[in-house]
């Protein structure tokens, strides 16, 4: 590992919460955080978490280009040797299907791989289109940076959470 670039960078633009119900992605700060210390230990990853409550502005919309979060993460974007941007989000039960969700512009290899894996350990994962609000990714992909959103469902248990993130890690750890 190059001490001097980044491989992977994770953001979690919702995970400011205020404490009141669905004021924020509930699980996406504790997926961040398993997926950062996974990472961490083959890649050398940046983990940025939201510094102002999704009510004030969403980090994740093109609005927010110019706020601390986004400029920061620009800056980052234009590393050498970035190889993939994770965006992690969470969502109440039942408002998508299954255990996680990736939100993507198309299906590559990387995401076929990726969901063929996680399939075949008996996780419940969905793919739908990436809507072009989603402005962290679209942000990456102009950067011709590999990027994933990754909506986690938010009924997950802490155990089944880490067995997920397990998974995820260990296909990670060959596709990138």
């Amino acid at each position: 590992m190059d001490n001097n670039s980044i491989d992977i960078i994770i953001t979690v633009p919702h995970s400011l919460c205020l404490h009141t119900y669905r004021d924020c992605d509930m699980l996406a700060k504790k997926a961040g955080t398993l997926l950062y210390k996974g990472l961490k230990e083959k890649h050398n990853t940046i983990i940025m978490f939201s510094n102002v409550h999704r009510t004030k502005l969403d980090l994740n919309r093109e609005e927010s280009r110019q706020s601390s979060f986004r400029e920061e993460l620009r800056i980052l974007l234009k590393e050498e040797n970035v190889k993939m941007l994770l965006d992690v989000h969470s969502f109440p039960n039942r408002s998508l299907p299954g255990e996680i969700t990736f939100l993507v512009f198309n299906v590559n290899n990387f995401v076929y791989r990726l969901t063929t894996w996680l399939l075949q350990n008996n996780i419940d994962v969905n793919i739908v289109t990436a809507s072009k609000v989603n402005d962290i990714i679209l942000e990456a992909e102009h950067n011709n940076i590999k990027q994933l959103l990754i909506e986690f469902n938010e009924s997950l248990t802490d155990e089944r959470l880490k067995f997920i993130i397990d998974k995820m890690i260990q296909i990670f750890n060959i596709l990138i």
